[in-house]
């Protein structure tokens, strides 16, 4: 932490040479600041690369491809009964594609995890599916697909099993309409960022960061394309029972859609005791549209 707080006035006063960004406000994320594009400075002289044209399709809502998100249940296989390498430690696994993924009014976005305590060899292990909705970046429904440490005795498995085909089924109809797989966005994470980049500011890619209780999507030195709270720290629901603590939460990752702007961080903590549960979570981020054209110039340049 003493770290970051010494970089932060280097942070602030690299910033300062370029004009002041505009704050706006975005109704779907009440209380947080949007921040629109810092105009570049002497230092970012050069034209951006030029984008070949593509002629619109005459009907673009029949032109996009239709990849909602889907749960799969594999077959139940009691020959790997006694392997103990399926979900739960049962003979079958629940797979997740097109995860984390939007609604088409963009005001919800539907993730997939699956985890168990680390003290354990992952009989308990949950899989769950979230709807976080974004205006108020809380998690409006979960449904539970398999929870290990449910449906105990003889059948166990095959209880666990027949519930998460069922449970699958639902939520595979209920998205098989109005929503669609979102991108996963290829940026790298500075835990301590720094302005002296080795690179040139054409060079520098875009990255994620996390600057106090925000975190950022930036071009060092150059920029900062989006940024939204990050008030992102786990606190045990116990914490006197085992002295839990946890590491700093970081953004792993970073999914978005480019037709409505809405992005998600997916959000990783680790415990301390290996019984102190820092289950991975997702927030919201609005990115501008040319938050995914510096993405594509400067991230995916070969």
């Amino acid at each position: 932490m003493g770290r970051l707080a010494l970089l932060l006035p280097l942070f602030l006063a690299a910033c300062a040479e370029v004009p002041t960004a505009a704050i706006t406000v975005d109704e779907r994320l009440p209380g947080a600041t949007r921040y629109t594009m810092i105009p570049d400075g002497a230092v970012h002289t050069r034209p951006p690369a030029p984008r070949d044209e593509v002629t619109p399709a005459a009907d673009t809502q029949d032109a996009r491809p239709h990849n909602p998100p889907r749960i799969v249940v594999t077959r139940y296989d009691a020959s790997r009964s006694d392997n103990g390498d399926g979900t739960a430690l049962c003979p079958f696994d629940v797979q997740a594609h097109g995860f984390p993924a939007v609604n088409e009014d963009g005001t919800s976005v539907a993730y997939f995890t699956a985890e168990a305590l680390s003290s354990s060899d992952g009989e308990d292990e949950l899989v769950l599916v979230s709807l976080l909705d974004i205006a108020s970046d809380t998690d409006s429904k979960t449904t539970v697909i398999v929870d290990g440490d449910q449906l105990p005795g003889k059948f166990h498995c095959w209880r666990l099993y027949r519930r998460a085909r069922e449970q699958a089924a639902r939520l595979n109809a209920a998205f098989s309409t109005g929503w669609r797989s979102m991108e996963h966005l290829p940026l790298d994470y500075e835990e301590y960022p720094s302005e002296e980049d080795a690179l040139g500011p054409h060079a520098r890619p875009v990255e994620k960061t996390r600057i106090g209780k925000e975190v950022v999507v930036r071009i060092p030195g150059v920029k900062v394309l989006a940024r939204a709270p990050a008030d992102w720290q786990i606190v045990a629901d116990k914490p006197w029972e085992g002295g839990c603590w946890f590491e700093p939460p970081v953004p792993a990752a970073i999914w978005a859609d480019r037709e409505t702007g809405i992005a998600t961080v997916e959000v990783m903590q680790t415990g301390g005791p290996c019984f102190c549960y820092a289950s991975t979570a997702f927030h919201p981020l609005l990115l501008p549209v040319e938050a995914f054209d510096e993405i594509d110039r400067r991230n995916l340049r070969t």
